[in-house]
């Protein structure tokens, strides 16, 4: 267990939705338990973005800094990527000052795996959305802006989206997650390895809701193509990630440069009232 008044150290998730998320919270939270840890879950459960939420999130990362282990938990209804850059920056810098680190990480997903995951979490009908621009390119919008609730102009613009994709220390894929288990252990210095086999706390009882998705809706080949083909800038992320072309940005120091310019309209956010 760490004391409250050793050097700072914040695990930070920003959880993309149908991303392993939810197993992901599941093991920061015995990871928290473990290290006696702080956890602070930042999540709205009617997903919308508030001025207050924004203040929340805000005051929080301003006095992080102060000392432990804390472990966050991002998801619906806050600031995405591109207004939490510079907060979350401001955040790492004062952590490092007071002699502590910053570990930022997210999971990824195929698209295409993505998309049928999602369809059938929501009971989508699958051809009306395949065609329905409101479900396209959700992994980008989602990073960048939060929950579609929230979504209004949307910016797509590569080196804008790599300039706010290096706040991120790791990504890792759903489709293989024992990097990620091995890395939280390390980072959060558990005595020994936790999984998500390793409950410290009991799963949850018969008829309590979970995240896990019902395929009830498959697509075939033509539905494929469709699906990856309309989802191109999910694509691209996706490739810029396995690829390792954000992770030059990352070490090359981007995480703590200024960002390009902003225009007011492509890729704002107004507040919900």
């Amino acid at each position: 267990m760490m004391s409250p008044d050793s050097p700072p150290r914040v695990i930070y998730f920003y959880h993309l939705p149908k991303c392993a998320g939810s197993y992901m919270n599941a093991l920061l939270l015995d990871i928290a338990i473990d290290r006696g840890a702080d956890y602070a879950p930042f999540r709205r459960t009617d997903n919308t973005r508030t001025r207050e939420s924004d203040r929340e999130l805000i005051c929080f990362l301003e006095t992080v800094h102060r000392g432990g282990l804390t472990i966050v938990y991002h998801h619906h209804g806050y600031m995405g990527m591109d207004e939490l850059f510079e907060p979350l920056a401001a955040a790492r810098e004062r952590i490092r000052q007071a002699g502590g680190t910053l570990y930022a990480f997210m999971c990824l997903r195929d698209p295409v795996s993505h998309f049928i995951s999602r369809v059938n979490f929501m009971g989508l009908d699958l051809n009306k959305a395949i065609h329905d621009e409101r479900n396209h390119n959700i992994l980008y919008k989602y990073y960048l802006y939060n929950h579609h609730a929230n979504h209004k102009e949307i910016r797509y613009d590569k080196e804008f989206f790599r300039s706010r994709l290096v706040a991120m220390d790791d990504i890792f894929f759903q489709e293989d997650l024992d990097p990620a288990i091995r890395t939280l252990n390390q980072q959060a210095g558990t005595d020994r390895l936790l999984t998500i086999e390793k409950r410290i706390k009991p799963p949850p009882p018969p008829g309590v809701s979970s995240n896990e998705t019902k395929y009830r809706v498959r697509p075939n080949d033509e539905q494929r193509r469709l699906i990856k083909e309309l989802n191109s800038w999910d694509q691209w992320f996706y490739a810029e990630v396995a690829g390792g072309n954000w992770r030059h940005w990352h070490d090359a120091g981007c995480a703590t440069a200024s960002a390009p310019p902003v225009t007011p309209v492509a890729g704002s956010n107004s507040y919900q009232t």
